[in-house]
């Protein structure tokens, strides 16, 4: 449904985004993930049409246009775009169901279809009985409800959602899944951005990563984890083993205290091996396995990343090489 080319964006001497490629298809779900400053909140505006790229092209439908003219936006209709920005877009001093309905009307509604839907929606999420009451006077939670609705009241082929956890409590941030997974069931393209990777993780069909305006990691989630996916192994002995860093064939382990020992290894391998070894090295009382997944997949890449950027300034600094402009750095 959309794709992005080589999406890239300069704030003077920043480059907020550095060579973005990304598409999602109906009914799927995108995450683009990173750190505070890396590019996701940029990347969404240019594709929602708020912002026009330096350099990049979208296509929608297969019909493509440079994302740096001056039709940036033109690639879906107002109507077909469901869009939750990270800051507030409600009118404080309006009542909650006609602030809803306005929204709705400005997607492409009839009034009378987004008083009905405006309606629906606060049952939905728990506030039909505050309807009446200004929006302003509902909480960060209650607000960041009445906000998602206006994102998806319209039933939009392509919706974007910046941060939509922020200010909701655990209860409904599950709730706010299930509406996500509905959303995508329905046919809805929906591009996701947070920092929740135990939630991300749970809906997301495939995600990027970035870091300085660089995407670090991306593929589909399953595959990533085959591909990178590690598991931990907590191995606790009667007492402290004899242990050396090649007491595990070469696999990273470490001591968590004196008679506890961790064990680093592929997901998809069995704890035969692990076990076998561990016996050798003393009575094993008792035997953890953790995988790891989407968080630490995000740990790594992004850390490895912003370590190669530090030594990269670091050979600036002594100068050893001319210090890169935003666009050479990797």
């Amino acid at each position: 449904m959309l794709r992005a080319h080589g999406l890239t964006k300069d704030f003077g001497e920043l480059r907020a985004l550095d060579d973005l490629h990304l598409e999602v298809g109906a009914g799927e779900v995108l995450a683009l993930l990173g750190p505070n400053g890396a590019g996701k909140s940029t990347a969404t505006r240019i594709l929602v049409g708020l912002t026009r790229a330096d350099a990049g092209r979208l296509e929608v439908d297969g019909r493509g246009w440079e994302a740096s003219g001056s039709d940036a936006g033109a690639g879906f209709r107002p109507a077909e775009v469901g869009y939750l920005p990270e800051e507030r877009g409600l009118y404080g001093d309006q009542p909650v169901h006609k602030s809803l309905a306005y929204l709705g009307v400005l997607r492409g509604l009839t009034r009378a279809e987004a008083e009905t839907r405006a309606r629906a929606w606060l049952e939905r999420v728990d506030l039909g009985e505050r309807a009446e009451e200004k929006v302003s006077s509902l909480s960060k939670g209650n607000q960041q409800r009445v906000q998602l609705g206006a994102a998806l009241l319209h039933r939009p082929r392509i919706a974007f959602l910046d941060e939509p956890f922020s200010g909701l409590d655990p209860l409904w941030q599950e709730r706010l899944l299930e509406l996500i997974q509905e959303t995508a069931r329905a046919g809805t393209a929906v591009i996701l951005s947070a920092h929740q990777m135990h939630l991300v993780e749970r809906v997301a069909d495939r995600v990027i990563v970035l870091a300085r305006g660089r995407t670090v990691l991306a593929g589909a989630l399953d595959e990533l984890r085959r591909e990178h996916d590690r598991a931990r192994v907590r191995l606790r002995f009667e007492s402290p083993p004899n242990w050396r860093a090649d007491s595990f064939g070469g696999r990273a382990v470490r001591a968590l205290d004196a008679c506890t020992l961790e064990v680093e290894a592929p997901a998809d391998q069995g704890l035969g091996e692990v076990l076998a070894r561990a016996l050798e090295l003393g009575e094993v009382l008792d035997v953890e396995r953790e995988t790891l997944g989407l968080h630490q997949l995000y740990v790594e890449s992004v850390g490895l990343a912003q370590a190669h950027e530090k030594a990269m300034d670091g050979e600036a600094g002594r100068g050893d090489t001319a210090h890169p402009s935003p666009g050479e750095r990797t």
